[in-house]
């Protein structure tokens, strides 16, 4: 006999851990399916993103870093490093079962010879990698040399930028693809990380974040990056799964009395912003590295307000905004090149 929930969420990484954990204070009963244990990727974000009810989110470390692409650039926004294991143990407060899940429809999940059965089954097990994407890709060492905490250290000979930020494992050095149609060989990267840093890693870790729009999924809602809450700009998506999580959930089950509410995901707003933060990858894979750091630049030195609409996700206004600033702001030859990006863009569509 299949046992009821009113949600199921399989996978259980941070998105999907903080909609299990609201919908559970909402008197929901949740069940969580996910096969780890550990969360082992390193998150971090700006903490202006956060919605609330994450105020106090634990963190390994917090800083105003900098960022460079043709100047240096302080920025005005605290970032911070999550505390992954501390987290976790915040969010799952439902129950959860640990093992694969074959989701068999929108309500229906199978784990071994065990079936479940709820209102709602949300796949949030992450967005899938498929061929031809455009991805951005990292690779990271953990070095015990202190390094001031720095956003984006771009190089604008070789396209790639340095992230650097203090963690509970030692400092993290990523050297990173902004956005790559190809994946580069691992030590590619590596080597730019050998040439720069005085000791070997205590740890490596390799992410590859898929850029392109997701295939729709018809079995199950899709929720975090599984959903297209990732930024086709800057690769980020946990800060808008978080904004989501509540809105979502508004949607799903609207209180008495409220008019029940379109998913936020499924908004014109956020599908249109999408499709421009998509163009704009298209013209920033396109520019020389000289180019895009001019194009950067721009927006590292942009207020604090204009980088949140253009670096987010779901606010079209702000992303035609801070492309109209960059427009305005770039040199002439930069400006010429963009426009005959969008051209060649133009003619492909027709």
């Amino acid at each position: 006999m299949a046992t009821t929930y009113d949600l199921i969420i399989v996978g259980l990484g941070p998105a999907g851990a903080a909609l299990g954990h609201r919908a559970q204070a909402r008197g929901l009963k949740v069940l969580g399916i996910d096969p780890q244990t550990r969360w082992v990727n390193t998150f971090g974000l700006f903490r202006d993103e956060l919605p609330d009810w994450l105020s106090d989110i634990p963190v390994s470390s917090r800083s105003f870093p900098t960022a460079r692409a043709l100047r240096t650039h302080q920025l005005a926004r605290e970032y911070v490093i999550l505390d992954n294991d501390a987290l976790r143990r915040r969010l799952l407060t439902f129950e959860v079962i640990q093992g694969h899940a074959e989701i068999q429809n929108s309500t229906r999940v199978q784990v071994g010879p065990n079936s479940f059965t709820a209102d709602v089954v949300v796949d949030a097990r992450g967005a899938r990698m498929e061929e031809g994407m455009v991805a951005q890709q990292a690779l990271g060492w953990f070095v015990t040399e202190p390094i001031a905490p720095n956003w984006l250290d771009f190089d604008p000979r070789t396209g790639q930028f340095r992230y650097s930020f203090p963690t509970k494992h030692g400092t993290l050095v990523e050297q990173t693809l902004l956005a790559t149609r190809e994946v580069v060989d691992w030590d590619c990267l590596a080597a730019q990380l050998e040439a720069d840093l005085d000791e070997k890693p205590r740890a490596v870790e390799k992410v590859v974040i898929p850029l392109s729009p997701p295939q729709p999924t018809l079995s199950a809602l899709p929720f975090g990056a599984r959903a297209g809450f990732i930024n086709p700009i800057t690769g980020f998506s946990l800060a808008t799964s978080f904004r989501m999580v509540d809105p979502t959930l508004d949607a799903l089950w609207p209180k008495q009395g409220d008019h029940p509410n379109q998913l936020p995901f499924r908004t014109w707003q956020f599908r249109v912003d999408r499709a421009l933060c998509t163009l704009i990858q298209s013209v920033l894979l396109e520019l020389s590295p000289a180019r895009l750091a001019e194009v950067l630049d721009v927006i590292l030195g942009a207020s604090i307000k204009t980088q949140r609409g253009f670096l987010g996700l779901g606010d079209p206004i702000g992303t035609l905004w801070g492309m109209m600033r960059v427009f305005v702001s770039v040199p002439l030859g930069t400006k010429v090149s963009i426009l005959r990006v969008l051209a060649a863009q133009i003619r492909r569509a027709r």
